[in-house]
């Protein structure tokens, strides 16, 4: 218009010049619209194509992705309980005061009542242990229940509200309260039908009547797991530590006080306890550790152990992803033509990178949602194996929480940068300035020098993980196969309901005077009835270590355990164990101050190389807290037997055993009953009869001990479905990368392969070619992974492979060289069938 346009005239011009009006409004529609969406979905789909149009790398990349991802995820879960809270109001602030020695809990009853009065960082102190119990009522069935005996401080704790009742009260805790017992909702459901009237019923826990006397509310089943508690006797204060039963101590922080705090004054304490009591407390240390952490593990794990975990979980799923990337390299090689194409017709390289990434995100998007349903799975396969469902706390078993699905697919998102993105970039490098006419050429992307190390890599790392795998299943075996008849003998035992000094049934020395004249009188009756062939009993193993005598005088120390039973004189011929050489043990051996001791032959291979044993004379030394020579005794062999457990494969050693004649005294001991043919089924409902009429007040437990060597199949499907999923996993990816690599080669090779075969090279020659350098790339990663292996082996000091650790290479080490081999095995015959004209005509 300033140049003197008609305005007409100037409108027109402008649209020719900028372009039409509706242009620019199409462009401010998409930017409102989020219109760069629209090409995003569209990479999406096209990604989805590609993954269908490419099936063998989908299924193997994908399946081998959700394996890392259920394993990391795994972890991640783990992770995330052993840092939870108890889901009850001021969760965070319950810790747990515990004496520990080595891998066990030293606290008492002593304990508590002592830091109850002096540790003031603390509040609402508490304390339970769990028993077992037989159950029964009216109208509301039997059976074996675990009780939580716990103060009535615990409830205090928890603050939550019984649903009907009340929960217990420190006078349930006095002797000679009447024995009350608060239910959980389940219980009360299942057991009760949810009756309110349940409130005040009466049912027998070890025949000794309980008035019900509360109901928790639905959720609620602290300290652990459990469903009835009752009130865990205090009595009176006591004095000075001696052997009351371990307890397991708890409280709530008190304001503006931190775990560390807390444990500072507990170690005040400890140290000072150390000093009165030397020998009780010499070797234990105070610890204040959050509630969960005392449930998940015993020791006091750093937290930095746990992170390595999860950091280990991280590195399997990146060596996955780096393999699934070699595949998507040598796929995004082959496909140099289509991205030439889309580059000349103006698509940006970032463009090129997003589609790429858009590709593995929607596989590893799909390996992250089977990953999820895998570890789902696995923990529920977890809780139904009865070992870990007693020590999982409740709240663990609602699934997987919701962090792990988010964990899992920005897992998803790291592997899609990996899979995608890394062999994008050097595939949209500068050679894309070529000409359309070199596309379809043999010329172009190569496989460099990184893939071929990535690979070394990734085989070095599945020799250098799967022998702990396989070593894991290896040592998962049945349990030790008895040499005596396991399904004719029944082991049974009678259990006082406390054990604590001061007790009902306890004289002053905290022993049961009168329990040890029950146990005689139950194994008496027993051997009376028709259908037992012999009665025995054992007092326990206990490991010691052993010293042998040798004839100058000289002790020979052996770094080896033994353990060390104590046994009733007829145990041998009760369980029908054979006698190698010398004797077994009579009447008079059943005394303390005897040194006549009977050995397996487990015992001789092991400590007396399998020479003249009879006569022989060692020294036991004990473990724990009476460890050390001055406590020593020393004992001469009479009698050596056949090993009485034998090992349940091959190559694998039985424990070695020294058995002491002893005789029944005041401490529980588990009796043995031998049946005659056939009538082991006879003889529980008549051993129970005897219990009830000489002791209908104790606590009576009787199981077949051929149970005791077998496994629970729910666990053993768990092992075998996490052990079977990584090492197919590691040997499909292996397999299927080295044969992506291979197939890149032979391509990119088409041309020489050409020329050999005119110049007369043999076929021989050719497939020497070929396999030569996935040979070459195989053992490195071999020699590599072995070196790993066998580091972490001797830094664990043998535990991780269990000795096995040169088998367990060889092994895994011709598996990987086999299947590395076969993946090898279809490039080399393609390179057989390129025919000469044709790889120079192409050319």
């Amino acid at each position: 218009i300033r140049e003197g346009l008609d305005p007409k005239e100037a409108r027109r011009q402008a649209a020719i010049k900028f372009g039409g009006v509706e242009r620019y409004k199409e462009k401010v529609r998409e930017a409102r619209t989020l219109g760069w969406a629209t090409g995003l979905s569209a990479d999406a789909k096209l990604g989805f194509r590609k993954m269908v149009k490419s099936p063998f790398l989908s299924v193997v990349g994908g399946l081998g992705m959700a394996v890392a991802i259920t394993i990391s995820t795994g972890l991640f879960t783990f992770l995330t309980f052993y840092y939870s809270d108890p889901p009850i109001e001021g969760g965070d602030r319950v810790v747990t005061v515990d004496y520990i020695e080595g891998d066990h809990n030293r606290s008492t009853l002593f304990d508590y009542q002592l830091w109850k009065e002096e540790l003031k960082s603390i509040e609402d102190f508490a304390a339970y242990r769990t028993v077992d119990h037989d159950f029964e009522g009216p109208g509301i069935g039997s059976g074996r229940v675990e009780v939580a005996e716990v103060t009535a401080s615990a409830f205090h704790v928890a603050r939550v509200r019984p649903l009907l009742g009340r929960p217990l009260l420190e006078s349930d805790e006095q002797e000679g309260a009447p024995p009350v017992v608060v239910i959980g909702h389940r219980e009360w459901h299942q057991r009760f039908g949810a009756d309110p009237s349940a409130i005040g019923r009466q049912v027998y826990l070890d025949r000794t009547t309980h008035t019900v006397v509360g109901v928790m509310p639905e959720g609620f089943r602290l300290p652990v797991n459990h469903g009835f508690w009752t009130a865990l006797r205090t009595g009176a204060p006591l004095d000075e530590p001696g052997g009351e039963p371990g307890v397991h101590v708890f409280g709530s922080l008190g304001p503006g006080i931190t775990a560390a705090a807390a444990e500072v004054e507990a170690a005040v304490v400890g140290n000072r306890m150390i000093t009165e009591y030397p020998e009780t407390y010499g070797r234990l240390q105070a610890v204040v550790r959050p509630y969960v952490r005392h449930l998940m593990d015993v020791q006091h794990v750093p937290a930095w152990t746990v992170w390595v975990m999860q950091l280990f979980g991280g590195l399997i799923l990146i060596a996955v992803a780096v393999n699934v990337a070699v595949l998507f390299y040598a796929r995004t090689a082959l496909r140099r033509g289509e991205i030439t194409v889309r580059t000349a017709l103006g698509a940006s390289r970032s463009r090129i990178v997003t589609q790429l990434f858009l590709e593995a995100l929607t596989l590893s998007a799909g390996a992250a949602a089977l990953g999820l349903f895998f570890a789902q799975v696995g923990f529920r396969q977890l809780t139904l194996v009865a070992d870990f469902q007693d020590g999982l706390p409740y709240w663990f078993f609602g699934g997987l929480p919701p962090e792990t699905t988010l964990y899992a697919f920005g897992l998803a998102a790291l592997a899609a940068v990996v899979v995608g993105v890394l062999p994008a970039l050097p595939a949209t490098g500068r050679h894309l300035s070529s000409t359309l006419g070199e596309v379809g050429s043999g010329t172009g992307l190569r496989m460099g020098r990184t893939w071929t190390v990535l690979i070394c890599v990734q085989v070095a790392i599945a020799v250098g993980v799967l022998p702990t795998v396989v070593g894991i299943a290896w040592n998962y075996t049945p349990p030790p196969n008895p040499t005596f008849p396991a399904s004719e003998i029944l082991s049974f035992q009678l259990r006082p309901p406390s054990l604590r000094p001061g007790g009902v049934e306890a004289d002053e020395a905290g022993t049961h005077a009168g329990f040890g004249g029950l146990q005689t009188e139950l194994l008496r009756r027993v051997e009376e009835i028709p259908a037992v062939a012999g009665v025995t009993f054992s007092a326990g193993t206990s490991w010691v270590r052993i010293e042998v005598e040798e004839p100058t005088g000289a002790a020979e120390v052996n770094s080896r355990l033994s353990g060390s039973v104590r046994v009733g004189f007829e145990y041998f011929d009760v369980f029908g164990a054979s006698l190698l050489t010398g004797r077994a043990f009579d009447r008079d051996d059943a005394v303390e101050s005897s040194t006549a001791v009977v050995v397996n032959r487990a015992f001789v291979d092991e400590f007396l190389n399998g020479g003249t044993t009879v006569g022989r004379r060692f020294r036991e030394i004990p473990q724990g807290p009476q460890e050390g020579s001055e406590n020593a005794r020393s004992f001469e062999v009479v009698g050596v037997i056949e090993n009485m457990l034998r090992p349940s494969r091959r190559g694998r050693r039985a424990t070695p055993r020294a058995y002491h004649a002893t005789a029944l005294g005041t401490e529980p001991v588990s009796l043995a009953a031998r049946a005659r043919r056939g009538a082991a089924a006879n003889i529980t409902p008549r051993v129970r009869e005897i219990a009830a009429e000489i002791a209908p007040d104790l606590a009576f437990n009787a199981i077949p001990i051929g149970s005791q060597y077998e496994r629970d199949p729910n666990e053993l499907r768990l092992l075998l479905l996490i052990v079977g999923m990584i090492t197919l996993s590691v040997l499909v990816l292996s397999a299927a990368g080295i044969s992506a690599m291979m197939s890149f080669a032979v391509t990119q090779r088409q041309r020489e392969v050409g020329i050999r075969t005119a110049l007369g090279a043999s076929r021989r020659q050719v497939v020497t070619s070929i396999f030569s350098r996935s040979t070459r790339q195989l053992g490195i990663g071999l020699l590599i992974g072995a070196v790993v292996a066998a580091l972490l082996d001797r830094l664990s000091d043998g535990e991780l492979l269990d000795g096995q650790a040169v088998p367990l290479l060889v092994f895994v080490s011709a598996i990987m060289l086999l299947s590395g081999l076969v993946a090898a095995l279809g490039p080399a015959r393609r390179a057989l069938r390129i025919q000469p004209m044709e790889a120079l005509r192409e050319e």
